[in-house]
């Protein structure tokens, strides 16, 4: 027996080494929670236990402990860890506490094995977005600028897996080339791979070898696509806006966007006639320093009404006038030659489209050469211009008599 009341104790530590001990009291100390005496666990002969006067016993308490406060959760916690107990608090233990601690204790473990399960996946995730970060990265860039001081960390340095874990991971160290997640109603998409993946199965993803972690991705509000170059981006984009139409949101995130042509994967989205809000991160996309990006933009997305921002700026009515103004020629030939290709392969369109650039192309050339001969004739002949202008105002001016006479006379 051991009596430890009202000494202000705070965590107890290696009671267990008595292996005689039967009973011990704690009452009226500054015991915060179970785990500040944990090692009473151990304790195999311990079958009376006094606690009470304790904050992690008290009906309302701030102790920091993930338990309910209540003095029935209290004791199936403590039961829960040391099930040998006879006596707690001065009151048997009986056979339905004893049953609830078991209960109690089954939900700890669950509750704690889920969240080592979303460390652990989180982890993995981090290291795979950073694994095809560093793979755009080498694509991208010229081999003289690329830092490999942050290069992608191998299969040592992942976490493992915990072995009773129900949710098996991805074997390493091969690590997955492409990554899709949601978030409740947001979907991120990494790397083409995962653009395939959601287009073959797009309600439904877990996370397996390709640690696609989407678990209802039926209602999907915002789309957020990284590390996916724009000539895949144009291929895929039309089929998800059809499936999912009601997507509010959509960001993309290095996917080399170079050029204004290179927008044009926008006009794929026509089917979001919800989207209100279009993000392009600078980040792999150089376009969004183009003076033109903003208004060419608006040309692309001008089909739906509910557009409200890009890159966090205001679409006005007067950016819609400018964009028309500016681009709508281009859009009328795009309404014209998509109607003209209604039916058309996508190979057919791809041929078509090249041969019609080429003609726009061409007839820009042709009259931009026009202009520029007009320009230098014009520039030729303006000093001859010039001066025979400025001989025929003075020879007005010679008689100053005769001007003052012919000025009074129109007055």
């Amino acid at each position: 027996e051991l009596n430890l009341r009202r000494n202000q104790i705070t965590h107890v530590y290696e009671i267990d080494q008595l292996l005689s001990l039967q009973r011990l009291f704690l009452s009226h100390n500054q015991i915060q929670r179970y785990g500040d005496i944990s090692c009473l666990s151990d304790c195999v002969s311990l079958h009376e236990l006094t606690l009470d006067g304790n904050p992690m016993s008290e009906p309302v308490s701030s102790a920091p402990t993930s338990f309910s406060s209540s003095s029935s959760s209290y004791r199936s916690v403590v039961l829960s860890h040391i099930r040998q107990l006879q006596q707690l608090d001065q009151k048997p233990v009986t056979e339905g506490e004893l049953r609830v601690a078991v209960l109690v204790a089954q939900e700890e473990d669950e509750r704690e094995e889920e969240m080592r399960r979303r460390t652990l996946l989180k982890e993995h995730k981090e290291v795979v977005i950073k694994n095809i970060s560093q793979a755009w990265l080498r694509k991208h860039t010229p081999p003289q600028d690329i830092d490999n001081s942050d290069s992608p960390p191998t299969s040592q340095q992942l976490p493992p897996s915990p072995p009773s874990s129900p949710f098996p991971l991805p074997p390493y160290p091969q690590l997955p080339s492409f990554l899709v997640d949601s978030c409740e109603d947001a979907l991120h998409l990494y790397s083409s791979g995962a653009l395939d993946a959601v287009r073959s199965s797009p309600a439904h993803h877990h996370y397996q070898a390709q640690l696609q972690t989407t678990q209802n991705a039926a209602v999907v509000l915002s789309v957020h696509v990284h590390y996916v170059d724009h000539q895949e981006l144009d291929l895929w984009l039309g089929r998800v806006a059809k499936q999912w139409p009601q997507v509010k949101l959509l960001e993309l995130h290095c996917n080399n966007l170079a050029s204004l042509q290179h927008l044009n994967v926008l006009r794929q989205a026509a089917n979001w006639t919800a989207l209100r809000e279009l993000a392009i991160s600078p980040d792999g996309n150089p376009i969004t320093e183009h003076p033109h990006f903003h208004s060419y933009a608006i040309s692309c997305l001008k089909c739906l009404p509910a557009l409200e921002k890009i890159n966090d700026r205001l679409v006005t009515g007067e950016d819609r006038e400018v964009a028309s103004r500016h681009f709508g020629a281009l859009e009328q030939l795009h309404a014209t030659h998509t109607e003209r290709m209604a039916g058309c392969s996508q190979d057919e369109v791809h041929v078509s489209r090249t041969t019609c650039s080429k003609t726009i192309c061409n007839d820009l050339l042709s009259s931009a050469l026009s202009t520029h001969e007009k320009t230098q004739h014009f520039e030729a002949l303006w000093p001859s211009l010039l001066e025979s202008l400025v001989a025929e105002t003075l020879q007005e001016y010679d008689s100053l008599d005769q001007v003052m006479e012919s000025t009074l006379a129109n007055i």
